[in-house]
């Protein structure tokens, strides 16, 4: 279930009140997605994210046919709209059927980063075993979702963890892992995981 956070959000280039967002459309068809922290009214990592949107799209046979000037203006327009300096917003190229154009909506999504205290005395996690399909596609997966937040839910954890068929831990639900042994720093094989926009950061 989709909910905006803002008062208003974007289906292409027409803005729509935030009750009138169909919570379910992001489950019809296919979809394509990415969620870009803002900071100070500014989208944070845009390029990179837009890359990777484009990668998505690739990856799944889809066409990428939105400009991306144009969604940088719309994400613009929508914060300006709402009046929000800083959240999440959710860029979802909706493909209703395989040969058919994309519906590009953007939204503002719940955000929930670490505390202070986290990054000093670390949070809860719990160990789901699942594999993202495909992991360099951003793709949305009701059921993955659904899976992960009742795995966070019954534990009160403030992530997954998952772990693949072999038992290696890869990533996490909505997150890269680094584990640091000695001098160095070790993660997951790029082709195993999501590759996260902090994570090409980092590396």
């Amino acid at each position: 279930m989709e909910i905006s956070q803002g008062d208003f959000w974007l289906k292409d280039d027409q803005l729509v009140r935030k009750e009138d967002l169909p919570g379910d459309f992001i489950e019809r068809g296919t979809s394509l997605y990415e969620v870009i922290r803002v900071i100070r009214g500014v989208p944070i990592f845009f390029e990179q994210h837009m890359d990777r949107l484009k990668g998505s799209c690739q990856l799944t046979g889809l066409e990428f046919a939105v400009d991306v000037a144009t969604i940088k203006r719309r994400l613009y327009q929508l914060i300006s709209t709402n009046q929000v300096q800083a959240g999440n917003i959710k860029i979802v190229l909706n493909y209703q059927r395989e040969n058919s154009p994309a519906n590009c909506y953007a939204y503002f999504t719940q955000a929930r980063y670490p505390s202070p205290a986290d990054y000093q005395k670390g949070v809860k996690t719990v160990v789901v075993k699942m594999e993202r399909p495909t992991p360099n596609a951003k793709i949305d997966r009701a059921e993955y979702r659904r899976v992960i937040d009742s795995a966070k839910e019954k534990t009160g954890a403030y992530e997954a963890i998952l772990v693949d068929h072999n038992g290696f831990v890869t990533e996490g639900g909505r997150s890269n892992l680094f584990m640091i042994t000695g001098d160095l720093v070790v993660t997951a094989p790029g082709d195993r995981v999501l590759k996260g926009i902090n994570r090409q950061m980092v590396m």
